[in-house]
């Protein structure tokens, strides 16, 4: 029959699908990123030695051929470097708690996406935005334990810094099932009284 087969492709089906992600990055700036954080936390810790090179050349290894060794002996080395020559009391504890957990999701990008992809940019900023959630909570425990290393551990000290953390705590609760409550409810429904007119 002449008349046209519903189920035959057309010339234009035939082209390969494609999918729109909207804007997207390398991941070799990913990797550019994580070498970049690595070494400005860990280069302090070891400027006073000539064996600086090796923990950058594993930052580099742990960015360029991630699995999952690499990376989890290049933040732990970060960790127990801090831990030994850190300034004990600074107020640079707050910078490297920061810094590890982006290195960790920086990290995670890397072991999870393939060697040349991209990224969406919509993607990251959504991590970003993780990452900043959970710092609401670190940075507050961080600036406890520095107050509390710096003042000692007297009673009136970690009365206020529990009242403190306890305070922040349910504002922080509060303010994620406000949020969760909206996103259940769903963006709200157009009035239609006036087509019942």
């Amino acid at each position: 029959m002449r008349g046209g087969n519903p189920t035959s492709p057309s010339r234009s089906s035939s082209r390969p699908p494609t999918l729109t992600l909207g804007p997207a990055v390398s991941i070799m700036w990913l990797r550019l990123v994580s070498v970049a954080v690595a070494a400005a936390l860990g280069i302090p810790l070891w400027r006073d030695t000539p064996w600086v090179i090796l923990p950058v050349m594993l930052f580099a290894a742990a960015a360029l051929r991630p699995f999952i060794l690499l990376p989890l002996v290049s933040i732990l080395l970060i960790i127990g470097s801090y831990a030994a020559n850190g300034p004990v009391g600074s107020p640079v504890l707050l910078l490297y708690v920061a810094g590890l957990h982006l290195l960790y999701v920086l990290y995670a990008f890397l072991l999870s996406v393939p060697m040349n992809a991209l990224v969406s940019t919509a993607v990251l900023k959504q991590a970003l935005f993780l990452v900043l959630k959970v710092q609401l909570i670190a940075q507050p425990l961080a600036a406890v334990a520095l107050l509390v290393s710096n003042v000692g551990p007297s009673t009136p000290v970690v009365l206020v810094s529990a009242v403190a953390m306890v305070s922040w705590g349910y504002w922080l609760l509060r303010t994620y099932r406000r949020s969760s409550a909206r996103r259940a409810a769903g963006p709200a429904e157009p009035d239609d009284g006036a087509h019942g007119r």
